[in-house]
């Protein structure tokens, strides 16, 4: 491989990375945002195991530490699916919350983090969705503090697109 290409491959692995962690999380409605709440996931889980590192408004990134961990979240959501052949759908959805509750905080009136209550347990699959809250799992203060940063930023570029950032 050409250091040509093997020094795109590393700016197109930062790109991705800040794409998901930050972009997602931060445009567009809270409400049911699973886009934006990978991006929280991914964000935590890099943060939690030592590999992302934000302290007085600096970002650090240990690049060399990233493909594992960004591999070990994998494994885990593989394992996660690869075990729902085994169990009932309401039963899998359970493990699903709880893998991302392991990670980040939930909404602290969630039913789903309190326990859904029998009759939804025991009930139709409806039920367990709409006891999801709009925003059940909500941005940490690290996002709600970056999004007061930038959130003029992000209401400025509303409706830019590739056409019309060509047509000058």
């Amino acid at each position: 491989m050409s250091d040509a290409i093997r020094d795109h491959a590393r700016l197109v692995r930062v790109a991705i990375l800040f794409d998901r962690i930050f972009r997602f999380p931060l445009t567009g409605s809270r409400v049911r945002n699973y886009d934006g709440l990978g991006g929280q996931l991914l964000f935590a889980w890099l943060h939690q195991r030592g590999v992302l590192h934000w302290t007085d408004v600096q970002l650090a990134v240990d690049w060399d530490a990233v493909p594992a961990a960004v591999g070990a979240l994998g494994d885990a959501i593989d394992e996660l699916y690869w075990r729902s052949i085994d169990r009932p759908k309401t039963a899998h959805w359970l493990a699903a919350y709880e893998l991302v509750r392991a990670t980040l905080a939930p909404n602290p009136a969630s039913n789903w983090a309190r326990g859904l209550p029998d009759e939804t347990l025991a009930g139709a699959p409806k039920g367990y969705t709409d006891a999801v809250l709009d925003d059940e799992f909500p941005l940490s203060m690290f996002y709600e503090a970056l999004g007061k940063k930038l959130g003029d930023v992000i209401a400025s570029t509303s409706g830019i697109t590739a056409s019309s950032a060509t047509a000058d």
